[in-house]
């Protein structure tokens, strides 16, 4: 089964997005890893090969961008959490409200979901160290610009694991 142009354009976005997003924000660590959660009762499990952080010392914050490919039903689903804080005095653990999250999803001739959410998503970070963040994640997103504008979304029992390529600088 191909994937056609319009669920390789979904994938190839949310690979640009994280990946391209490095360069222009000067200082910068990319990684590599896992998130999972599971949001609105549907289990989410990022590909290792898909999962980047960006750390920051200088305004301080941590990105991560988790993307799941389903080659068999052509759709992909994406999580991105937005953290205001400085990895490197970091006392863990320590619980932070995420300042943006953005969830969606959409596959062929399916309809495009999307969800966002400021300060509505908790991040613990539990551990910070040889440059891997180890933490959980929980909270609600509400709709988004498209979709059914239906109601919020429950993110439960979610955990991150990503090691940086390099420090924060």
């Amino acid at each position: 089964m191909m994937m056609s142009r319009k669920s390789l354009g979904i994938v190839a976005l949310g690979l640009l997005a994280a990946v391209a997003a490095g360069p222009l924000m000067g200082d910068v660590a990319l990684a590599g890893g896992k998130v999972k959660a599971t949001i609105d009762g549907k289990k989410f499990s990022s590909t290792s090969q898909a999962t980047t952080a960006v750390a920051v010392t200088s305004p301080p914050y941590v990105t991560i961008n988790a993307t799941k490919v389903n080659i068999r039903t052509q759709s992909t689903a994406s999580i991105t959490i937005l953290i205001n804080v400085d990895l490197t005095t970091l006392a863990t653990p320590a619980t932070i409200p995420a300042f943006t999250t953005t969830y969606g999803y959409g596959g062929i001739g399916g309809v495009q979901e999307t969800y966002f959410g400021q300060n509505t998503i908790n991040v613990t970070i539990k551990k910070f160290k040889n440059n891997k963040i180890i933490g959980t994640f929980e909270g609600t997103l509400a709709p988004g610009a498209t979709g059914s504008g239906g109601p919020p979304v429950s993110v439960e029992r979610g955990k991150i694991k990503v090691k940086l390529a390099a420090p924060p600088i």
